[in-house]
């Protein structure tokens, strides 16, 4: 949903802030068109607001599919952040400081052509989240079917327990209408103009009921959806 108006997932991005806080690791795991970067994004921006001028957290969010790693992950890293990846993820938080690793297509760091070995620092990432480093909490965003084989080779981590997966990332019916009434070019035939409309106008609500009928809150459907509408 790039360039588009963004809907809040407070009550998603609520229970993974807790999950976090209590388990210090989640995984978002969903197929593609799921919104699962789109709720990462919204997650660092909540986070953001809710420490503003707070110097004792510090955010790093970061896409591996978008970087160009043609050194090792630690390297790659530092050069983005202009911090070390060992500053970053262990002395920071055993400094007091609170850290979050947002980390969307966490497992390219273990794909083929680079799998998993300390010479490719692939072993730096992924010893940082087998140790559960107090004060450190990490959100790994991966994609459908994405195996986590990479974690045995370091020390087993079942991170198949605080996942949020497809049925999680789908619209609520609420968040369905906040999208529809950002996104859609066409709100004006629907007896919408301000958000309070959304409660009473009759043909806003059929058209909701209707679009969720028929994408069954998937997200990249109802994205799809409005935009060929948009058209």
């Amino acid at each position: 949903m790039d360039g588009k108006p963004m809907v809040a997932r407070v009550a998603l991005v609520n229970r993974i802030l807790h999950e976090l806080d209590e388990r210090h690791i989640v995984v978002v795991r969903g197929s593609r068109m799921t919104g699962k970067s789109s709720v990462a994004t919204a997650i660092s921006h909540v986070l953001q607001k809710m420490y503003a001028g707070n110097a004792k957290l510090h955010i790093f969010h970061f896409a591996l599919a978008q970087w160009e790693i043609n050194d090792t992950f630690e390297a790659s890293f530092e050069e983005k952040f202009r911090v070390s990846w060992y500053h970053a993820a262990k002395v920071l938080p055993r400094s007091g400081y609170i850290v979050y690793l947002v980390v969307d297509d966490a497992l390219v760091v273990d794909c083929e052509e680079k799998s998993l070995s300390p010479s490719l620092g692939n072993y730096a990432f992924w010893s940082v989240v087998r140790r559960l480093i107090p004060n450190l909490r990490v959100l790994l965003v991966v994609g459908d079917g994405s195996t986590l084989r990479s974690i045995s080779y370091v020390s087993p981590v079942d991170l198949t327990r605080n996942v949020v997966d497809n049925k999680d990332l789908k619209f609520a019916h609420d968040e369905i209408r906040e999208y529809v009434f950002k996104c859609f070019r066409g709100i004006g035939n629907l007896e919408v103009s301000e958000a309070i409309d959304m409660d009473t106008s009759r043909w806003f609500l059929v058209f909701c009921d209707h679009l969720e009928w028929l994408t069954g809150g998937h997200v990249g459907l109802c994205v799809a959806t409005i935009d060929t509408l948009n058209k």
